[in-house]
């Protein structure tokens, strides 16, 4: 069904104050009420558990009602979840205050600033007719809708087998080593799996471990020194789709970080993460970071790895043709390793040399 409730037109013909005033809000919800209500038992039959908001006042509200004390939110908020709580205290700020003090408001765009009271009144109205409790940011909307209909493609993926085609794309565009990250993807996806019982992480964070691994190196398309923070930059800026905000955040946290281990919690993507993806980011850099080691010399002689975890400690056994890494590799991730899982990392079956 499609309901003639656009904001444009809701505010023009509900609100007559600014601020918004009781009988304001009260012309705008009824106004919602009256076109929902009929048909919100035929969707209550399907038991919606979210919403999907396009347009730009959704986006509007969406940035407003998620921005973070770190101030970092991804170039793209394709995929941001927003909660109903969140819209409502959203919407209770924006009815109480005047034009002036809006517009003044972080992340508020001028050309929203007259309308947003209105579209976080009806928004919410329609969350809470509908009883769900967050929506998710799309981009596409009708105009791109519009399109795929004209030229009869209706095959279109779900957002997480975007994902591979994806990290694709960056691949082929920048990483001079796909080989050597395809390997240490393998490592690390390995590793992941043998301390499973130390991480108790999901599928999720291994998803993205295998993902960061198979970019961790295309910073090297912008330049060698100090790859891993241009790598970061491209994850953060390239608007890799399938990836909610919060999984580019974390991508690029795993990749800044899997050389020296956490060494700058400042970094804007690894703040807005909550706690647990902040632990989260810290591990999966630790282990990536014995995953490149390994593999440090391009040359895949390092076949698997062998995990065993004893009286405290875990060794690491190398398997492979004669395998040889430097002494600084192996130092540098047994710290971060030990940093992050609070355990010594030994090392077996692998020449450590200081220098090749």
């Amino acid at each position: 069904d499609s309901a003639d409730l656009g904001v444009s037109r809701l505010h023009a013909d509900c609100v007559r104050n600014d601020p918004l005033s009781g009988d304001d809000i009260a012309r705008l919800q009824q106004r919602v009420g009256s076109r929902l209500e009929p048909i919100v038992p035929q969707v209550a039959k399907l038991h919606p558990q979210w919403t999907v908001s396009v347009g730009g006042p959704n986006r509007a509200l969406v940035q407003l009602a998620t921005r973070t004390p770190a101030a970092w939110q991804a170039p793209t908020l394709n995929q941001t979840w927003m909660s109903t709580p969140e819209l409502v205290a959203l919407r209770d700020r924006l009815v109480s205050m005047a034009l002036e003090e809006r517009l003044a408001m972080s992340g508020m765009k001028a050309s929203r600033g007259q309308q947003l009271p209105a579209a976080a009144v009806i928004v919410s109205a329609v969350l809470d007719l509908l009883d769900v409790d967050r929506t998710v940011v799309s981009y596409w909307g009708l105009r791109e809708g519009a399109i795929l209909d004209a030229y009869g493609d209706t095959a279109l993926a779900f957002g997480q087998e975007l994902r591979p085609a994806s990290v694709s794309r960056m691949e082929r565009q920048f990483s001079p080593h796909t080989i050597h990250d395809a390997h240490v993807a393998g490592l690390a996806a390995s590793l992941f799996d043998q301390l499973q019982e130390m991480h108790h992480m999901d599928s999720v964070a291994r998803e993205l471990l295998v993902y960061a691994a198979r970019l961790h190196t295309i910073g090297m398309g912008v330049g060698f020194r100090g790859y891993h923070r241009h790598s970061a930059y491209l994850i953060e800026n390239s608007e890799l789709r399938g990836f909610e905000p919060a999984e580019i955040a974390m991508l690029a946290s795993i990749v800044r970080f899997h050389r020296r281990g956490m060494t700058d919690s400042s970094y804007p993507p690894f703040q807005a993460l909550d706690a647990d993806g902040q632990q989260r980011a810290r591990r999966l850099a630790a282990i990536l970071h014995l995953a490149d080691a390994a593999d440090r010399s391009l040359d895949q002689s390092v076949k698997s790895i062998d995990l065993t975890l004893t009286n405290g400690e875990v060794t690491a056994v190398f398997k492979g043709a004669d395998p040889e890494t430097r002494r600084e590799w192996v130092d540098s991730a047994e710290a971060a390793f030990r940093q992050v899982f609070e355990v010594r990392l030994n090392f077996e079956g692998i020449r450590i040399v200081d220098s090749f």
